[in-house]
């Protein structure tokens, strides 16, 4: 069995350092702008320029407000922390919120930087030198789901008047959806939910058309994920989320000094639990977080979920992951008797390979119940980390 370890936690914490980058070398240029948004002030992941051939997803969509409202030097949107907020309320009344962006920016045109009509002065701040046509102007008009999946091909949609965000002049008439399910636009009106049945499972499109009072009409399509109800029943029976599980390795190991009836070895026992991600529920992008070096078994799960723990203590990493759409399942090696003796195994000190066989089990049933082909992460401290390598070259 061969698997690749991901280093999405490095990625994490890279794409989290860019989302609170924000560079003031251009503060002296917000009178200068029409729109007040400068785009060039955050670092750009999601090439929001470009974005209006797309189809938009819902990190799409979140990423943009993200920079968006840290371009904007009036500070009219929300923090991204409220939109978070926003789909873990969805999440826990079962429904889909939507939520619209409407808003111009502007960019510094290269021939304005070549020409050196905007400069750099003495303490690195971009100033005008000539009041000439020094920024492109940019159109963004979204709309899309802040959840991107569902369990079920039976959805409740909702569009709360807190999550529609304009920095415009023009005002909206009326937003209209097309789920593509043979009902042709619905009108969509604030704060009531519709509930739509799509027609089949997997990726859905949806269309948006955005009416103004100036008579624009903006259409917009934006990506949606369904999942089979009976398939969702079925994983759910073959493992228990926030519950204490135990597995045994299916290939034994014999360790050094040790000595066994027929010489095969004998099987290791772990105990795991499922932390399923606070956005969508799905088991679909798991992180394997396993326990190291333990006599004893000092270290039950919960320790091991609130050594996650960072800043004033209020804070942790396993939530913060889990908020993304990640789950987490953790991985410990308690103490317990070998099935058929009266041998006590202390599993935070038993042989590497012993407790790694387990890992390779666990991941194969794993995989089987999981939702789609996202790989799998391994994160292991100490011993954690040995027992990861060998399970993964197995």
């Amino acid at each position: 069995m061969k698997s690749k370890i991901t280093l999405l936690l490095a990625l994490l914490f890279t794409v989290l350092s860019f989302s609170q980058f924000e560079n003031k070398s251009y503060n002296l240029l917000k009178d200068k702008l029409s729109t007040y948004i400068l785009y060039d002030r955050v670092f750009n992941l999601s090439n929001a320029t470009e974005i209006l051939e797309k189809e938009i997803t819902t990190s799409d969509f979140n990423q943009i407000y993200s920079e968006m409202q840290r371009a904007d030097f009036l500070n009219r949107l929300p923090d991204y922390e409220f939109i978070k907020k926003q789909a873990k309320l969805g999440f826990v009344n079962n429904n889909i919120p939507l939520s619209i962006l409407i808003t111009d920016f502007e960019t510094i045109k290269q021939s304005a930087l070549n020409n050196q009509n905007i400069i750099l002065n003495t303490e690195n701040q971009y100033v005008v030198k000539q009041n000439t046509d020094n920024f492109d102007v940019h159109s963004i008009n979204l709309v899309a789901p802040l959840l991107d999946k569902s369990k079920c091909n039976k959805v409740n949609f909702v569009l709360n008047e807190n999550l529609v965000f304009n920095t415009t002049n023009k005002t909206i008439q009326s937003i209209e959806a097309n789920f593509n399910n043979g009902q042709g636009f619905k009108k969509l009106t604030y704060n009531q939910e519709i509930s739509v049945t799509f027609l089949k499972v997997g990726s859905q499109t949806i269309n948006f058309k955005i009416k103004f009072t100036n008579g624009e009409v903006v259409n917009q399509t934006a990506k949606f994920n369904t999942e089979n109800n009976s398939l969702s029943k079925n994983r759910s029976n073959s493992f228990a989320p926030n519950v204490v599980n135990t597995i045994f390795s299916t290939i034994p190991f014999l360790g050094y000094g040790e000595t066994a009836i027929g010489g095969t070895g004998y099987i290791g026992l772990a105990e795991y639990e499922i932390f399923l991600d606070t956005t969508t529920g799905v088991l679909d992008k798991p992180i394997f977080l396993l326990d190291g070096f333990d006599p004893g078994d000092a270290r039950g799960i919960p320790a091991i979920y609130s050594l996650m723990n960072y800043g004033t203590g209020t804070q942790n990493l396993a939530d913060d992951i889990r908020a993304q759409g990640f789950d987490v399942i953790i991985v410990n090696f308690p103490n317990y008797t070998r099935p058929g003796t009266s041998t006590v195994i202390d599993g935070g000190t038993d042989y590497i390979q012993r407790n790694a066989l387990i890992l390779v089990e666990l991941i194969k049933q794993i995989n089987l119940i999981k939702v789609g082909t996202e790989k799998n992460v391994v994160v292991g401290p100490s011993m954690g980390g040995l027992i990861s390598r060998y399970a993964l070259r197995y």
